[in-house]
């Protein structure tokens, strides 16, 4: 199904073109291969460079993987108050007496 704005009617119009010659511009606009090589440019970067550079780290503090593993695990999503009869929380000093 082909949706065309009036914008790109408007452009197709003042370019002189007929109105079998606007539906057929329409129906088949121009390909984007540009758009398409910059994506596929950018999705092998990730995949080599970005992935490489993460493994790297991986081997070199192995350590880390557990912070991330603990972040996957919690809740999306936390109640902003608490029970209706829960506890007060303990107030603490700002600045420590001494």
């Amino acid at each position: 199904m082909v949706t065309a704005t009036n914008e790109s009617i408007g452009e197709l119009t003042s370019a002189g073109l007929a109105h079998g010659d606007r539906l057929e511009a329409l129906a088949n606009p121009p390909r984007r291969s540009s758009r398409r090589a910059a994506t596929l440019l950018l999705a092998t970067f990730y995949l080599v460079v970005v992935h490489g550079v993460m493994a790297w780290i991986a081997r070199q503090d192995p350590i880390m993987v557990m912070p991330y593993l603990r972040s996957v695990g919690a809740r999306d999503f936390y109640k902003a108050h608490a029970g209706v009869r829960a506890p007060f929380a303990p107030v603490r000093p700002s600045i420590p007496p001494g």
